[in-house]
């Protein structure tokens, strides 16, 4: 059983999400500070990264859900810039994330993702703007049409898909994903969470584990 262990925990650690091998990063798009480490909103808890402006030319890496840096930057098709609105109904971690945004001045932009492995990614996207006129907000991954989904951008008091934010599973092309968005007045973008997706084999590999790992403890019990 020792060396089955000794295979397993490190199985477990190379799997797990939370245990380094997965690519995981929460980044808030503003300049009023950052959520707290242990703020998830609606994906995965962990440190947050701010990024307040960035224009055609990348933004600065960000660094992943543990602190550790990575190669993710940020560009897009204009330059973006932070916007606190001076009376949102937000309170907490969710002003920090929600409370401030970018904007390009645009009603239609691209923003693209650089330095992503090219395996199949869960990104989320938050666009809540000024709430005294909220505005929807569409994203269209690759600019295809019919990939786009809408979020209404009304903040309800929690997380809610299609309102406060927007899922996609894509998987990028040359280490990069980009997106078009568009809002009939000025497209906000709150901040996004971006993370692998485990391959079907591991989440078997891991449930094996974790059950022979509970067996020993029964057993030593």
């Amino acid at each position: 059983m020792k060396a089955l262990l000794q295979i397993i925990v490190p199985l477990l650690a190379s799997i797990v999400p939370g245990y380094g091998a997965t690519v995981a990063a929460n980044v808030d798009f503003g300049s009023s500070g950052i959520p707290g480490p242990m703020f998830a909103a609606a994906g995965r808890a962990g440190l947050w990264s701010e990024v307040a402006h960035f224009n055609t030319v990348a933004s600065n890496p960000v660094k992943d859900v543990t602190g550790l840096a990575t190669t993710i930057t940020f560009s897009g098709s204009a330059g973006f810039s932070s916007v606190t609105p001076s009376s949102q109904p937000l309170k907490c971690d969710d002003a920090k994330l929600l409370g401030d945004y970018l904007v390009s001045g645009l009603n239609n932009y691209t923003l693209t993702i650089h330095g992503l492995p090219n395996v199949p990614m869960d990104f989320i996207f938050y666009a809540i703007g000024r709430q005294d006129f909220a505005r929807a907000t569409t994203i269209a991954p690759f600019g295809n049409a019919l990939l786009a989904k809408t979020a209404t951008g009304v903040w309800g008091g929690k997380y809610v898909e299609g309102v406060t934010h927007l899922k996609f599973q894509l998987t990028p092309v040359a280490g990069k994903v980009n997106v078009a968005i568009f809002s009939p007045a000025d497209a906000f973008l709150s901040g996004v969470q971006i993370a692998t997706v485990p391959e079907p084999g591991s989440a078997a590999l891991v449930a094996v584990a974790a059950g022979c790992l509970l067996s020993h403890r029964r057993r030593a019990a």
